[in-house]
């Protein structure tokens, strides 16, 4: 789609939120974006051929609808309202980025007329199912070897467990469970892999983890003009402090740190034993900040770090994630079934097919116990 559309949404997290999700989908499109119902009543006066999305909550805003009255009813099929849910806080990205391009090119469509080839169908965000036997494998009582035969016992089998054969081990995938992994390891913060429908995921856990002690560092697919209104935007939902990190910062403990948009970072170990993020140069991938490159400086560096890969497009977070397990680090992956986007946890799912899937609306207990963790 070549036809120019013009975002109205007066938060700036909302208007680089739809920004994101209108150039994946129509990357030939030319965006334009206001900020009030006046600049949308210029935008609109001035003739404007395109499409127009409009958040509600611009039309909420004192004195908008008798200014726009006239101007939005001339629009007919080429505007798109976005409705909000009175009792969810902040902005539903999660459902605009599944609804909103379908919802385009059926307005084009209709503005094509009755010759014109009918709109796609709905499609569901893709759900990617991790390999066979990725099953979680839970705890066995220990079996001594040495006690005498019981007729009614399951037989001992190669690997240790009652009842069970040996796991064979699979072509390209690393072998992963208790006797591969190495000893746990306390974890000094969790790194966030997080993309298209990762800031609803990331609400939601984070409300649920109020009074944590591990830092958050993450890693969200956005330009550098989001994070700040994005950070501020977690902060509102979640009543925890967030801040953006740009340049060099410590990690202490109870932190939320945003990554700033557009640029990538590392992790290093300070002299006094603190924790470090500084500038790093750019990955060599479309996604900033990279999360595979946080995680990879942290792996290779030996500072012990949980990861966390939420929903979003491509693989970024899948080989951090994986190298950090290597060195014992937890490793959770949301599930694909929720996710808006399921390409991250499905890549990390690819790599690490017994890490626990998480389901952001109701974290696991082991979850909620690691965010509780005082480094």
């Amino acid at each position: 789609m070549k036809r120019p559309i013009l975002i109205a949404a007066p938060g700036a997290f909302e208007r680089s939120g739809l920004r994101r999700i209108l150039a994946e989908a129509f990357p030939a499109a030319e965006l334009r974006d206001c900020a009030t119902p006046t600049d949308l009543l210029q935008a609109l006066e001035a003739r404007f051929a395109g499409l127009v999305v409009v958040d509600e909550a611009l039309l909420q805003v004192p004195g908008a609808a008798a200014l726009l009255g006239r101007a939005m009813d001339r629009l007919d099929r080429r505007l798109i309202r976005l409705a909000r849910d009175p009792a969810t806080p902040g902005p539903p990205i999660g459902t605009w980025a599944r609804d909103l391009p379908e919802r385009l090119r059926s307005a084009l469509a209709a503005q094509a007329g009755p010759g014109a080839a009918p709109a796609r169908p709905p499609v569901s965000p893709p759900v990617i199912s991790p390999p066979i036997n990725s099953q979680l494998v839970t705890s066995q009582p220990a079996v001594s070897r040495t006690a005498a035969p019981d007729a009614r016992a399951a037989p001992v089998t190669p690997d240790g467990l009652p009842g069970r054969q040996a796991a064979r081990p699979r072509p390209g995938i690393a072998a992963v469970g208790p006797t591969a992994s190495p000893r746990p390891l306390s974890p000094r913060c969790l790194l966030v892999a997080s993309s298209t429908g990762g800031p609803g995921a990331l609400g939601a856990l984070l409300a649920a983890t109020t009074g944590g002690g591990l830092p958050w560092i993450i890693a969200q697919h956005m330009p550098s003009h989001g994070t700040a209104a994005f950070a501020a935007h977690l902060a509102d939902v979640t009543g925890r402090t967030v801040h953006e990190v740009s340049d060099r910062s410590s990690v202490a403990a109870g932190d939320i740190l945003v990554l700033r948009g557009g640029q990538d970072f590392e992790l290093l170990a300070e002299a006094d034993g603190g924790l470090l993020l500084r500038p790093a140069a750019p990955a060599d991938s479309p996604f900033h900040p990279n999360a595979d490159g946080l995680m990879l400086s942290a792996a290779a560096r030996g500072i012990p770090a949980a990861a966390l890969v939420l929903s979003g497009m491509g693989e970024d977070g899948a080989v951090g994630a994986a190298a950090l397990a290597a060195a014992g680090g937890p490793v959770f992956v949301q599930a694909p079934a929720t996710c808006v986007v399921a390409g991250m946890p499905g890549a990390a799912l690819a790599r690490l097919p017994l890490a626990p899937q998480l389901d952001p609306a109701a974290p696991s207990l082991a979850f909620l116990r690691l965010c509780s963790h005082r480094p």
